[in-house]
């Protein structure tokens, strides 16, 4: 059997439309407006951002609350009621003016009732705090049997592996940093420590490890796609999935490159 029937994050030569913050081109990103307009465009799966603020609660956010929100300072030093208090629109015009941090209970209910899966990017400015935030998320995640609709991504390995130790099953998308990507046996080697289906790689990864990735039965994920060359680029090495903050944009190079597979 090959690796593509064995692993089922393996794709055609059509990858996956994965929103990235949702369709956060065009809406603010982590919002729920975000993720329902990128789910209207076209994407097939859902990805966002998730901190814990100092009260426990998952909060849909990238970084700071500079970069999102009209706050300053870290997520985990808040409380959920600060939280709700602030605007995250962003630099988005006035009509976003007032919309709020969703939190992942939200986002998860959002997925199921459109029918979409969800990638959980578990964050922390710790390897300490990413691990706290991956144990809320599991526990969540477990609590609500969405184990067959959730992958769970992170930077920080050890997050994953503690996830690993409360969801034994559920699919873990480690993100590769460029360095590693640029050499294929140190990248399916990390895989395979990590019993990772799917792995994570800025668009610039090198056609021979998206292919000793495959080879190894991993599927290959990308983010960092900016323009149609980029959509392109990655459609022809066969990556599995693709990141996008701008899904009508990979929707239409998709829908334009099987029309000529087509003719």
């Amino acid at each position: 059997m090959g690796s593509q029937e064995m692993n089922p994050w393996r794709r055609g030569w059509r990858p996956l439309v994965v929103a990235h913050r949702g369709q956060s081109a065009q809406v603010p990103e982590n919002t729920l407006a975000s993720f329902v307009r990128a789910i209207e465009l076209g994407a097939e799966m859902i990805e966002g951002d998730v901190q814990l603020s100092n009260d426990g609660r998952l909060a849909m956010m990238h970084g700071t609350l500079e970069q999102s929100t009209n706050g300053s300072g870290q997520a985990k030093d808040f409380s959920w009621d600060q939280l709700q208090r602030l605007d995250a629109r962003s630099s988005f015009g006035p009509e976003f003016a007032g919309i709020r941090i969703p939190s992942l209970e939200s986002v998860l209910d959002l997925a199921s009732d459109m029918r979409v899966p969800v990638c959980v990017d578990m964050k922390g400015a710790t390897v300490r705090d990413a691990v706290a935030t991956a144990l809320a998320v599991a526990a969540l995640v477990r609590s609500r049997a969405a184990e067959d609709r959730t992958v769970l991504n992170c930077f920080h390995y050890d997050a994953l592996r503690a996830v690993r130790r409360v969801l034994p099953a559920i699919p873990v998308v480690p993100d590769i940093t460029s360095e590693v990507s640029e050499d294929p046996i140190a990248t399916v080697q990390l895989a395979r420590s990590l019993e990772a289906p799917i792995t994570m790689h800025h668009a610039d990864i090198p056609t021979s490890t998206v292919s000793s990735l495959h080879e190894a039965g991993v599927a290959v994920w990308i983010w960092g796609v900016t323009d149609e060359a980029s959509i392109a680029r990655s459609v022809s090495q066969g990556v599995d999935g693709i990141l996008s903050q701008d899904v009508a944009a990979v929707v239409k190079v998709l829908d334009r490159l099987r029309c000529r597979s087509d003719g």
